[in-house]
């Protein structure tokens, strides 16, 4: 491994390649980042993901009664400019993609007998009028509904579509009624970001349905335009790609903060390879040692679409175990005065990651013992740290930014009111980034102005009573 790329030299962790249990899975990933000339660690995430991409949406975990989850999951893999183009990312979508075209070859023949059955029921319904002909109308029109029914039933066959790279929330949720309710989106650049962003449409982004099919909710739209479409257990799993640069583009969208949906992705920055590192590996040899692994994928995707398959638990170790961790972490992490309170949110979704990462990573060795063993929690708490500390880096590089341009907005509107004293609601009148933005990204804006010496800030009670207002004397 001396000359593959290392991920960072700036402290974030390392992908941890022992989750996979498995040496051949390692060396697999370590051939494949020579081969296509790139670090491990976004290899190992793909690979990773390529488990949650293939039959996550049809495992379920059940930890407690009333508690059951699908093992869905949201990533992305961002970093430089060539991080969409990386050939590993195109080899994502063989394992979903084979089994969705088995699934379409099985239903194309089921189509195919259909149109035999439906050409015979035509048929029977000529018969059924001669038949009938002179004779009892009321048995002969009950006949025939019962032949129509089986002609529908016959005709509504559709072929499944799996996979998308790039779908609005309407059309989504029609992919997924049409599918058992679920879908996967695959995409090296995915345009999903964008749309979500509103570059496409210059609206706000509309996230109901990736909000819902996260945690497999009952989800309808309805639209005076369309035809209405629900799922009763909408589940989706994403896969995507993207520039660093892009994502910074989510600090003009808080409600992707605010209502969680960013909370639900883990991530991993993937650094540009440089030409000191660079291998010549033939392509075909990642290839080579990926087929093994993506054929397991394919039979587990298969056989997890083909039955429904009770709920895995966990074993009674790997309970204890996940008890454990859980509480160390919400006092260490999540709880007011932890270390990652700030993006406390992520923390209790990474929490409900350990769940399905520990059920994914089981299946793979053991799809037919039903208690998820307490070696898969512990490669899944081990990526957990992983995961945590991508998206820290990710919070920082995003509110950072958001808070500097909030920042400089402010001082350029506040260099109007010098000499003034004005109350927050009269800022967020005249300056509406400042009222849509989070309020620990306004108190930091306000703070950094008023260590520069622009502002002071004071409280001011009402001299009959009532509720203080805040106010900002502009210096």
């Amino acid at each position: 491994m001396s000359n593959v790329v290392p991920l960072f030299r700036s402290g974030l962790p390392v992908f941890p390649l022992q989750i996979f249990r498995d040496e051949d899975v390692e060396r697999m990933v370590v051939t494949i980042a020579k081969a296509t000339e790139n670090p491990v660690d976004p290899v190992a995430f793909v690979i990773f993901n390529m488990m949650s991409a293939t039959y996550g949406p049809y495992v379920r975990i059940k930890r407690k009664e009333g508690y059951t989850s699908w093992c869905c999951d949201y990533a992305y893999l961002t970093g430089g400019s060539s991080v969409g183009k990386t050939p590993i990312f195109k080899r994502a979508e063989d394992a979903p993609h084979e089994v969705e075209r088995i699934l379409q070859e099985e239903a194309q023949q089921r189509v195919w007998d259909a149109q035999a059955v439906i050409a015979r029921l035509e048929e029977d319904k000529k018969q059924l009028k001669r038949k009938y002909k002179g004779g009892d109308p009321d048995a002969f029109e009950a006949d025939i509904r019962d032949l129509s029914v089986r002609i529908e039933e016959a005709e509504s066959i559709t072929l499944p579509q799996l996979i998308v790279h790039d779908c609005s929330p309407e059309s989504l949720i029609r992919v997924q009624s049409q599918n058992d309710g679920t879908a996967t989106m695959i995409s090296a650049e995915l345009p999903l970001l964008s749309r979500l962003l509103g570059h496409s449409t210059g609206k706000p982004p509309d996230i109901d349905a990736l909000l819902s099919s996260y945690d497999g909710e009952f989800y309808r739209v309805d639209r005076i335009t369309r035809d209405q479409n629900e799922v009763t257990e909408a589940r989706l799993n994403i896969l995507g790609g993207t520039q660093t640069v892009v994502l910074e583009s989510l600090r003009d969208r808080p409600e992707i903060w605010e209502r969680g949906l960013i909370n639900r992705f883990w991530f991993c920055i993937s650094p540009e390879p440089t030409e000191a590192d660079m291998v010549d590996i033939p392509i075909e040899a990642g290839d080579l040692v990926l087929a093994p692994y993506r054929n397991r994928l394919v039979e587990l995707g298969l056989f997890f679409r083909r039955h429904l398959v009770e709920p895995y638990v966990l074993s009674p170790e790997a309970d204890k175990l996940y008890t454990s961790w859980r509480n160390l972490f919400k006092r260490q992490h999540r709880l007011e005065g932890g270390k990652h309170h700030h993006i406390s949110g992520f923390c209790r979704k990474l929490e409900n990651k350990v769940l399905r990462w520990s059920t994914l990573l089981h299946v793979f060795g053991e799809h037919d013992v039903r208690d998820v063993s307490v070696g898969a929690m512990e490669e899944a708490i081990r990526l957990s740290e992983y995961a945590l500390g991508h998206f820290e880096h990710i919070y920082q590089l995003v509110q950072g930014s958001q808070t500097s341009n909030l920042e400089k907005a402010l001082r350029r509107h506040l260099f109007r009111k010098r000499g003034q004293e004005i109350t927050l609601r009269q800022i967020s009148n005249g300056l509406p980034r400042f009222a849509k933005a989070p309020i620990e990204i306004r108190e930091e804006a306000l703070n950094n102005l008023a260590e520069d010496g622009v502002l002071t800030r004071k409280t001011v009670k009402p001299e009959g009573g009532g509720r203080p207002s805040l106010r900002v004397v502009v210096l």
